[in-house]
């Protein structure tokens, strides 16, 4: 053992902390424990390096010293944080500490400068003469004692003695990051494999259906996805909507994904139709589970007894109610008519592509439900369409630009609606329209000129509208129409004579007459010659507007006319005779006119106009004690006090 008085003093500190960095440093109290032994380990660090470092130095005096000798060090210091609670409180250390590292725990000032060796001297306030600390400044409650021991001697130190190796806790956090990154992988690779089999069992799950036939929440399958994705692509809106789940559109697709029977995916060539017909049952307030008596009298095997099967039912669409396909199970027609609907028409018609007929009617029973809001824009997308009734609803908005471009179009009847607007001037494009009906609507404007366009139209219907200005000279070029009616509207100015070129205008299509309907308007001057040459008129009704002049003697070749109505306007002169050749004339109303003079007798020999009837069948100015025609023949004369013809 060696005490501090027998220091080496040559060297000073630098000599003194040589010897301490080369030597085994054991507290003195860990030395004088001689119970405490424990065998020196054979991984005590090697300090080979560092005393090699030391045989290039010199002392003071410029003389080479001796490098101290190379061996195993062992420490024990009670103040070191890794002490133990033995009995004697010891931890090991070595000089190869990590820059500014206390190995002692007594140094807090302590930093290494040294470029070459970080671990060589510790600079602090007090320094000897060569740069290191000396023994002297050391306390001498944390004085270390150094020992010179061989390679092969037993050393016996107090067992909580360890060695320590100031690196060993960056290796052993490498070691731990590299111990915890591959856990996580691991983690991470079992989430995903539990995942796709938790997504391939909903995949698989089957749908559940309550027992009312709607669907209730069940896992999402990939074949809904595959439906819902196919379906939003071709315009229809599932999301982003307030209460879109409560939409005809999202309760059509989940009966499509989830409770149809026929189970169809997105690559049937039927989904899109079928989803279409689902929709407008879900549309119509689900109109189309029954099939209502009027309905099935009014379209003869639309119901049962055609064959015929509610809507959602599990049968092909093409025996639902209605419906009529080609050979190809593709619907062609769809006629829904009086059977009581409400709702509205929705988007999703459009899917019905090859649809050639299509008519959703009612018979506009005053109080009853019908069909409401705007007709679909997408009724333009279906280019075969040749027929469209959609008369007896309660549809709104104005005619969509898109029905123009329905260039097979036939047939448009809109017949009681409360559809408004104008008829726009591309209704000269619907070039093979054969009937365009809209009675009873809130149209207003003028007739376009384009009307006269439309070489093959047979049938114009626009009464009890709010059309206006007058009548375009074009109408002469509509050659083929047979019955005009323009009545109970706001037309003003005069009757264009060009309308005497309709030369097929009253040819009879029906058990009604047809022929030309101007009444109700406010139309003037005189009647133009030419319409005297409307020989196939079986109906005049020229009633309630403000038409002036004579009756012409030309009207004696009307011989086909079944009914004439002049009455309320201002007609003056008297009745010509030639009347009297219309021999199948049943209705004549020339009251309230300046007409005077005499009935001809050629007139009252008409046979069907003395015939006794249920109503006033031949009507004049006759009333009173000076009446202004004196008529014998005639079964009623206008009343101007009861405003009415009364009975003779």
């Amino acid at each position: 053992r060696e005490r501090r008085s027998k220091q080496p003093q040559g060297g000073g500190g630098a000599t003194a902390a040589a010897a301490a960095r080369s030597s085994i440093i054991v507290s003195e109290d860990a030395m004088d424990d001689e119970d405490s032994e424990v065998e020196a380990d054979d991984d005590v660090m090697d300090i080979e390096e560092q005393a090699g470092a030391e045989t290039n130095k010199t002392s003071s005096a410029g003389v080479e010293v001796e490098p101290p000798p190379i061996v195993p060090m062992i420490a024990a210091n009670r103040h070191h944080p890794a002490a133990t609670t033995t009995t004697i409180e010891q931890a090991a250390y070595s000089n190869t500490v990590p820059p500014k590292y206390d190995p002692i725990g007594t140094l807090p000032k302590a930093v290494y400068e040294s470029n070459d060796d970080p671990y060589k001297d510790y600079n602090n306030d007090k320094k000897d003469g060569t740069g290191g600390l000396g023994l002297d400044d050391i306390p001498d409650d944390e004085l270390a004692i150094a020992v010179e021991v061989s390679d092969d001697e037993d050393i016996q130190v107090a067992e909580a003695a360890v060695q320590i190796d100031p690196l060993e806790k960056q290796k052993k956090l490498k070691k731990y990051r590299r111990i915890a990154a591959g856990v996580g992988l691991v983690v991470v690779i079992v989430v995903v494999i539990v995942a796709v089999f938790a997504t391939q069992e909903s995949v698989d799950a089957p749908v559940v259906v309550d027992s009312t036939g709607a669907p209730t929440p069940a896992p999402t399958s990939s074949r809904r996805v595959d439906i819902e994705s196919f379906l939003v692509q071709n315009g229809v809106v599932l999301s982003g909507v307030d209460n879109v789940e409560d939409s005809p559109q999202y309760k059509a697709f989940e009966w499509i994904s989830d409770v149809d029977e026929l189970a169809l995916s997105s690559t049937d060539s039927n989904l899109l139709q079928r989803y279409a017909l689902t929709t407008f049952h879900y549309a119509t307030n689900e109109g189309m589970g029954q099939c209502q008596e009027k309905y099935e009298a009014y379209v003869p095997n639309a119901c049962e007894d055609g064959g015929k099967v509610p809507f959602l039912s599990s049968s092909n669409e093409c025996d639902w109610y209605g419906t009529e396909c080609n050979g190809d199970n593709v619907v062609t027609s769809f006629r829904v008519a009086s059977n009581s609907l409400s709702g509205t028409i929705p988007e999703e018609i459009r899917f019905l592509d090859s649809l050639t007929f299509l008519q959703i009617a009612d018979d506009g029973t005053p109080g009853a439900e019908a069909i409401t809001g705007p007709i679909p824009e997408s009724l333009g997308e279906l280019l075969n369409l040749e027929d469209l009734y959609l008369s007896g609803n309660s549809l709104t908005g104005t005619l969509p630009d898109s029905l123009y471009d329905l260039a097979s179009l036939k047939t448009l009847q809109l017949n009681g609606n409360k559809i408004g607007g104008s008829l726009s001037s591309n209704i000269g494009k619907l070039s093979s329209l054969g009937g365009l009906f809209f009675l009873d609507n809130r149209l207003d404007g003028s007739l376009p000129s384009e009307i006269g366009m439309l070489g093959s139209l047979n049938f114009l219907y626009a009464t009890n509208n709010e059309l206006s200005g007058e009548i375009p000279s074009e109408i002469g070029q509509a050659s083929s129409l047979v019955n005009l009616l323009l009545d109970a509207n706001e037309l003003t100015g005069s009757i264009p004579s060009e309308i005497g070129l309709l030369d097929i205008l009253g040819y009879p299509t029906s058990n009604e007459p047809n022929g030309l309907r101007l009444d109700g308007n406010q139309l003037t001057g005189s009647l133009p010659e030419s319409i005297y040459g409307l020989q196939r008129l079986q109906m005049l009704n020229l009633a309630s507007n403000s038409l002036t002049g004579t009756i012409s003697a030309s009207i004696g070749q009307l011989q086909l006319l079944e009914t004439l109505d002049l009455n309320d306007n201002m007609f003056d002169g008297t009745v010509p005779s030639e009347l009297g050749l219309l021999s199948n004339l049943s209705l004549l109303l020339i009251q309230e006119n300046d007409l005077t003079g005499q009935m001809p007798e050629e007139v009252c020999s008409v046979e069907l106009l003395t015939t006794s009837s249920s109503f006033p069948v031949f009507c004049s100015d006759c009333d009173g004690n000076v009446p202004e025609i004196k008529c014998s023949c005639c079964d009623a004369c206008f009343s101007e006090a009861e405003g009415q013809c009364e009975s003779n």
